[in-house]
C-alpha cells in the first residue's frame, strides 16, 4: 500500500473477499468504508486465452518461436525472448496443471 489522499487512504483492511463468478475483489477498511474492483490475471502460457493450459498453447508457442515473434504471454522465464526454453518450461506447466 501507498498513502493517498483519496479512495481506500493508509488505513487498517479488516477484510477481503472474493467473488469467483466475476472476479470481484472487496476490501472492508477500519473507518475508510469499502471498496471494490475487478480482479483479472493472465494465465501465463495461456495463449489462446481459454484459461487452460493445455498442447495448443504448446503448439502456438512453437510457432511462435519459429516465426520469432514475441508475446508476453508465452515469455514463461520472463527474459524477454522466445525460445526452446519457454517451450520446455510451458511443457511442464501443461503436464503439472
Amino acid at each position: 500500500w501507498f498513502p493517498s489522499n483519496n479512495g481506500i487512504g493508509n488505513v487498517r483492511v479488516d477484510m477481503l473477499s472474493y467473488r469467483d463468478s466475476d472476479n470481484l475483489l472487496l476490501a472492508a477498511t477500519h473507518g475508510r468504508g469499502m471498496f471494490y474492483g475487478t480482479y483479472t490475471t493472465d494465465l501465463n502460457g495461456d495463449l489462446n486465452s481459454d484459461n487452460n493450459l493445455d498442447i495448443l498453447d504448446i503448439v502456438l508457442l512453437v510457432n511462435l518461436v519459429i516465426d520469432s515473434y514475441y508475446n508476453y504471454m508465452a515469455d514463461i522465464n520472463g527474459d524477454n525472448t522466445l525460445n526452446i526454453l519457454d517451450i520446455v518450461l510451458l511443457v511442464n506447466l501443461v503436464l503439472n496443471s
